[in-house]
């Protein structure tokens, strides 16, 4: 991770502290539909180019109000949002763990009265004062502060439709430290991309996992995995919380729970923030359906013909991913979460009927179109996808335009009330 600090080390250090006669704000509302990164750099670009200092204020579909502070461009400090308490927490103790006791006698004591969006707060507090004893570095600073903005941008890249307005300030006093806004911005473009790869659109960090099925889970589960998710799964600790507490990354953790939330051992619910508020951290509302991309699991151990078919099948507009060892094929499919699962008849070391069968037992794949690519589509064929509830047989030899063709169908019968 390459970042540049704007650090003014010749200036005094202050707090920023916005004048009690602020600007109204000059624009109104806009609306963006996808707030990905490349809105996000066209935008941030724009305001460093004006040289604004000032408040962005957010709004995502939820209504939620996050705001970021400005000094001529750059950004300074983040307030609002998702969780702020347990996000602070979070960061300070990653960064400067001397400074966690020094933030809990202080929010004690702020916490009431100063714990507002529109404020640079008490926690900007703290890192100042931190500075001025010497306790914490200006690297520190701009990583917990970097931090808080990297978790931002990511709810907000996740929330997709937002609003903002520009209300433009004057400052009284110099920032602890300027960062530009681009380095983050690619950054977590990379890291929300990694999680639409993972199909975890719809799962937010701020979600905590619970256990919701123990005596299933134990089954399913070794002993010593089943102990670690008893011991960690409280329902009290978000995803953020406990990849940090495990030193694991956000897609890292997730990923391992995936299996266990699509069998429904384990679910995801919102939790409340450090001061007690219970936030909307539900995706559902902000999603169109038009979103989803069809995802096509094939399962082939022939990497030539397995090759062709990936290509047949992007070819008529859907992803694809290849499984080329059978004995991996309903790992892959619950970590993968398709749409719709093909499975080769010839491949050597596992029967395609048995995967069927077995992908059918589990309640997530219980709707799932399964097709399967017979040399011959014989009686025996039939009565053996009748058994295992394969939903069709296509021979290998049919056209490639009606394999696409079915494929469509397929999706959309299953789409279909």
């Amino acid at each position: 991770m390459t970042t540049i600090v704007t650090a003014l080390s010749s200036l005094p250090i202050s707090p920023l502290i916005t004048t009690a006669k602020s600007a109204e704000p000059t624009t109104e509302a806009i609306n963006i539909k996808t707030f990905n990164s490349k809105e996000q750099a066209t935008l941030f670009k724009s305001l460093k180019y004006n040289q604004f200092s000032g408040m962005v204020i957010f709004r995502d579909c939820l209504g939620l109000k996050t705001i970021f502070h400005l000094f001529h461009g750059r950004l300074v400090f983040a307030t609002g949002g998702h969780h702020p308490l347990r996000r602070w927490s979070r960061n300070l103790k990653l960064y400067c763990p001397s400074l966690v006791s020094d933030s809990e006698a202080i929010a004690k004591d702020e916490l009431p009265l100063t714990h507002t969006a529109e404020t640079i707060n008490w926690q900007y507090q703290v890192l100042s004062e931190g500075m001025k004893e010497e306790k914490i570095s200006r690297k520190q600073v701009f990583h917990v502060i970097r931090g808080l903005f990297a978790e931002i941008f990511f709810d907000l890249t996740q929330a997709k439709q937002i609003t903002y307005i520009l209300q433009p300030s004057k400052s009284s006093c110099t920032p602890l430290i300027l960062i530009n806004p681009e380095d983050i911005i690619t950054e977590v473009g990379k890291l929300w991309l990694g999680w639409e790869k993972s199909r975890l659109s719809k799962y937010s960090p701020n979600l905590a996992p619970v256990i919701s099925h123990p005596k299933q889970l134990e089954a399913q589960s070794p002993p010593t995995i089943y102990k670690l998710l008893l011991q960690y799964l409280d329902g009290q600790t978000s995803l953020r919380d406990l990849a940090v507490h495990l030193q694991q990354d956000d897609l890292s953790l997730m990923r391992v729970l995936l299996i266990y939330i699509q069998w429904g051992l384990i679910k995801l619910v919102a939790i409340e923030d450090i001061s007690g508020t219970v936030e909307p951290v539900s995706l559902t509302s902000c999603l169109s359906p038009s979103l989803k991309e069809n995802l096509v699991v094939y399962i082939d151990d022939n990497l030539e013909r397995g090759q062709r078919m990936k290509n047949l099948i992007v070819s008529g507009g859907y992803h694809c991913v290849i499984v080329h060892k059978s004995s991996e094929a309903v790992a892959m499919c619950l970590a993968q979460n398709p749409d719709i699962i093909l499975v080769n008849t010839q491949i050597s070391d596992n029967s395609a009927y048995n995967i069927g069968h077995q992908l059918r037992k589990l309640p997530f794949f219980r709707d799932t179109p399964i097709l399967v690519l017979a040399e011959r589509v014989s009686l025996k064929e039939r009565l053996m996808a009748k058994f295992t509830k394969i939903s069709l047989i296509l021979s290998q030899v049919t056209p490639s335009d009606l394999i696409t063709a079915t494929l469509f169908k397929s999706l959309s019968q299953e789409s279909t009330p």
